[in-house]
């Protein structure tokens, strides 16, 4: 057995249960309607609404003539309709069958071996069923009575029904020496029996339906991430490329490429101001108050208000962040100040305060 049948097999299996379990559910939902047919020695069927005030029939089927006008006034009644026909009892033979009580469960096995002991038909050429088991108390034994008979005489009287549009066919027979309600039912058909075919058919398109989506989506899956995967390469090498070209060019004497280098060193010997400037609060005494702070380029110039000018020019020289520390304007003294008035500028080191 191949791959493909073994996934065929149970899936067609499958199909089937389900379409006979919505074709009778279907069935049965639909079969609002109740009417009862009742078999009568001239071989007509008497047509009776269930629950009808009046009980009078509305009408007879003829079995002899199929193209009676009478008849086909009833198919819209009996269509989608539950029709309970009671047969005439004197078709059938009737036995009693005792059993052991716990015969009961396997009822259906051991009444289909028993036909053909005791009716004279084989099972597959009868119609036949059984009444509800009845005992005494709690003995051992219990007994239930079964109806039979030849399925040919049946047949006709179940397809007329059945060929006007009944959804659901129950055929009875009630025992001589019972009543009806105590009738045996010999054979149940449903419309669903022949919609099967049908439901198994829209199971099947909608699974191929989905079978589709399924596989659409997959495919539509794979080339969405094979679009990404080929940007993603795309892009990458684009990159890559980029790369490539700006390390080429940093191998080259091209006149960008050499101001390129004249920035880099520009920024490599400019200071770092704010590092100097931190360096400095460290330097000046506690007694200095700065008025006036310029930086241009690496020159730094310092007007403010100290105790003793001279003594910061030999601190700001001693710092290995500054050079060349002069006074580029006379110091003096006001009597409002507290101290002298100093005016010193100093170099700043190229890269003071360290970088690359």
């Amino acid at each position: 057995m191949t791959i493909l049948q073994r996934i065929i097999t149970p899936w067609s299996a499958f199909l089937d249960t389900v379409a006979g379990a919505v074709a009778v559910l279907v069935a049965r939902h639909a079969a609002k309607r109740r009417v009862r047919l009742v078999e009568t020695p001239g071989r007509d069927l008497a047509v009776y609404l269930e629950g009808a005030q009046n009980q009078s029939p509305l009408g007879r089927i003829s079995l002899a003539k199929t193209d009676d006008p009478q008849s086909r006034g009833l198919d819209r009644l009996l269509r989608g309709s539950h029709a309970t026909i009671q047969l005439d009892p004197r078709r059938f033979v009737f036995r009693t069958l005792e059993l052991p009580r716990r015969a009961t469960d396997f009822l259906a096995a051991i009444v289909r071996t028993q036909i053909d002991r005791l009716t004279p038909w084989q099972p597959e050429q009868a119609v036949f069923g059984w009444s509800e088991p009845s005992g005494d108390g709690d003995g051992d034994k219990v007994a239930l009575s079964i109806a039979a008979t030849d399925r040919s005489l049946i047949a006709p009287i179940l397809q007329a029904v059945q060929d006007r549009g009944a959804g659901i066919v129950v055929a009875r027979v009630a025992p001589p020496n019972g009543s009806g309600d105590a009738s045996i039912v010999v054979a149940e058909i449903s419309a669903a029996a022949f919609n099967v075919a049908f439901w198994r058919r829209q199971l099947a398109r909608l699974s191929l339906a989905a079978a589709l989506i399924v596989i659409a989506a997959v495919v539509h899956h794979s080339m969405a991430v094979h679009r990404l995967h080929r940007k993603y390469e795309l892009l990458t090498a684009a990159i890559a490329e980029k790369r490539a070209l700006l390390t080429q060019l940093s191998k080259t004497d091209d006149p960008g490429n050499s101001a390129r280098r004249v920035l880099v060193q520009r920024k490599h010997d400019m200071p770092f101001v704010t590092l100097a400037i931190e360096a400095l609060s460290g330097i000046l005494p506690d007694d200095t108050y700065l008025t006036e702070l310029q930086v241009e380029g690496a020159q730094l110039r310092l007007v403010g208000l100290t105790a003793d000018a001279p003594t910061l020019v030999r601190l700001i020289e001693k710092s290995n962040l500054f050079t060349s520390a002069t006074f580029f304007a006379p110091t003096t003294r006001l009597p409002e100040d507290p101290g002298d008035r100093f005016n010193i500028e100093a170099v700043i080191r190229p890269n003071a305060g360290g970088g690359p």
